[in-house]
This record gives structure tokens, C-alpha cells and sequence, in this order.
């Protein structure tokens, strides 16, 4: 597995600034009041949750195929119309 996935980097990415980020300020505004406060927080949390997610999606693989008995790619070679495993 590639250490750097761009795919999954552009959707950790693409989730923090489309929605994590602009939903966190709302709810932190709504609560501290304080836009100085609500701005460092939001930032710090952002950076530290686009790191847990996106080594959250490159640990997914195993971390499925440990619960499952399967890898992803035995999922994707699945058709609605055979039997799974």
C-alpha cells in the first residue's frame, strides 16, 4: 500500500474544508461567542483531525479485513448475483 493514496487524501481533504470546518466554527461561534477563540480552535482541531482521518483510512483496509475475514478487493470482485464467502 502507497503511503501517500492522493484519492484519499483529496476526500479527507475535501471533507474538512467542505463541511468539517465551516460546521465546527458555526457550533464553536454558538458557544465560546468569542470569534478569536473560535478561530485557533477550529483551526488546531481541523489539522488534528485531518491527520486521525486520513491515517484512519489508510489503517481501513486492514482494520476491515481483520473484522470481516476479508480484503476490499474480495468485496469489489463480489456481484450481486454470486453467493459471497
Amino acid at each position: 500500500m502507497k503511503i501517500l493514496d492522493k484519492e484519499t487524501f483529496a476526500k479527507a481533504m475535501f471533507w474538512r474544508v467542505v463541511i468539517s470546518i465551516p460546521l465546527g466554527t458555526l457550533v464553536t461561534f454558538l458557544f465560546l461567542g468569542e470569534i478569536f477563540q473560535v478561530v485557533a480552535l477550529v483551526i488546531t482541531m481541523n489539522v488534528i483531525m485531518t491527520i486521525a482521518h486520513y491515517l484512519f483510512e489508510i489503517a481501513w483496509p486492514r482494520i476491515w479485513k481483520a473484522l470481516s475475514g476479508r480484503s476490499s478487493s474480495d468485496r469489489e470482485e463480489a456481484t450481486p448475483d454470486s453467493p459471497s464467502q
